[in-house]
């Protein structure tokens, strides 16, 4: 299967059902997404989007922005009003991106409430511990010599993001801001059907605490061939 060059980013955001908190939720989205490829030199990068200031059934929507943007422009962006449609695969160069394997891509999502906390903060501590986990899990001796599974990808960022909390280092304890979910992203073949070209809406995904107390979001993610 011949795949061109593509990004995914965030399209929407939607709050279906606002949290206990008096006032507006502020959720935030991070990504950590992996390329692993290449065992030896893995690809990892977790993207920032948010916090979004939504009441009940409100939606945002992030700045789509033209192929070519470079990176340096992201940043330059990501400090004003808005959030940008930062693409969290092409990973590190924000550029459309080719895969030659979809199994040797993974993503997972976490979703967060922002109280008094940081959240470039909490991005970084989720990448930390996201790069630290795979960069061991590549290193193990238990890797087959076909190299990492999708699943496995998947399972280290979801145990590193739950040691986190565990720490206090995403809700309460060092941080103010609320956990509301973490889930993984699977891109399949269904996802590359013909045309091939052009920008589609990929899938949705529902977040929400099993307490009801983060209230619930729903995100769209994009799909844009170069």
């Amino acid at each position: 299967m011949s795949i061109p060059k593509f990004t995914l980013a965030l399209k929407t955001i939607e709050s279906l059902d606002d949290s206990t908190e008096v006032g507006n939720d502020e959720p935030y989205l991070l990504i950590v997404g992996a390329d692993f490829t290449h065992t030896s030199a893995l690809v990892i990068d977790t993207t920032r989007y948010g916090p979004f200031l939504l009441g009940r059934s409100e939606m945002a929507t992030t700045f789509s922005m033209p192929f070519g943007t470079p990176a340096a422009a992201y940043d330059i962006l990501d400090t004003l009003p808005g959030v940008v449609r930062r693409p969290f695969w092409g990973l590190k160069s924000h550029m459309p991106t080719p895969i030659a394997d979809i199994n040797k891509m993974a993503f997972v999502m976490l979703m967060m409430e922002n109280d008094d906390g940081d959240p470039q903060q909490i991005r970084n501590l989720v990448h930390g511990a996201a790069v630290k986990a795979l960069n061991h899990l590549a290193g193990s001796p238990a890797v087959p010599p076909n190299g990492l599974k999708k699943n496995d990808v998947i399972d280290a960022v979801i145990n590193a993001v739950n040691k986190l909390r565990s720490s206090g280092g995403l809700d309460g304890g060092l941080n103010d801001d609320d956990f509301v979910e973490v889930k993984h992203l699977i891109i399949d073949e269904q996802d590359f059907k013909l045309p091939l070209v052009g920008r589609r809406d990929l899938f949705h995904r529902v977040f929400s605490n099993p307490s009801g107390t983060e209230g619930m979001f729903r995100v769209i993610v994009e799909m844009a061939f170069s």
